[in-house]
């Protein structure tokens, strides 16, 4: 089991090195877990084993076909698998919820900075429970071995209220079963999420030296 502290910011936003200053109250609930779940060929990548993330608390583990690897994960939301057939494959826990497809369930779909996942998605997009890489020849969803994508998720937090993501999976090169999956990113308040943007890291910062600012001029 592995965690990894917790980001969430109250204000701005980045996109791929862009700040969206307008956008930053619609973004004010996300959370960032760079996780770093590295799914390689030494892991039983059979719909039985693989490494399984609960996303609200931030663990991971592996099940192999030696047994798990580290304290098994409760209400895990996602499973990643280096082996099936020849594709990285993500399932979810709950089958009300899902992972974003292409065409509603022909592939988990690589996704473009920008789109957005939520509670409806744009043609040809669907939600699926389970989905290996979509990998067909010229589809615009689709991944290729050695570089980095973006698929979307639904998942359900403790209290059974479901919670939009998105996640990115840096596969290794000549690979298309194995992968890292380096961070998720979701939004704690029930919103939508737009693929590639995450809290921008100095808005914490200006946020304290707003208040900082304030204070002084209270006191002036």
């Amino acid at each position: 089991m592995q965690t990894n502290a917790r980001t969430k910011c109250a204000v701005g936003a980045m996109l791929f090195g862009g700040t969206l200053g307008a956008t930053s109250a619609a973004n004010a609930g996300l959370v960032v877990w760079n996780c770093n779940i590295a799914v390689t060929s030494t892991v039983n990548g059979s719909y039985n084993y693989g490494t399984f993330a609960n996303i609200e608390t931030q663990q991971f583990y592996s099940d192999t076909s030696a047994g798990p690897v580290g304290a098994p994960v409760t209400n895990w939301d996602l499973r990643f698998a280096p082996n099936d057939s020849s594709r990285f494959r993500v399932g979810c826990y709950d089958p009300t919820v899902g992972l974003v497809t292409n065409t509603n369930g022909t592939g988990l779909a690589n996704l473009a900075s920008g789109a957005v996942v939520g509670s409806s998605l744009v043609s040809p997009l669907g939600y699926a429970v389970s989905s290996s890489l979509l990998v067909n020849a010229g589809n615009p969803n689709a991944w290729s071995a050695g570089a980095t994508g973006y698929f979307g998720f639904q998942f359900k937090v403790a209290s059974g209220a479901i919670r939009y993501g998105w996640g990115e999976i840096a596969l290794l090169p000549g690979s298309l079963k194995q992968a890292t999956v380096t961070r998720l990113v979701y939004d704690d308040t029930g919103a939508s999420v737009t693929v590639g943007v995450v809290p921008a890291p100095g808005a914490i910062a200006l946020l304290g030296a707003a208040g900082l600012v304030g204070g002084r001029r209270r006191r002036a």
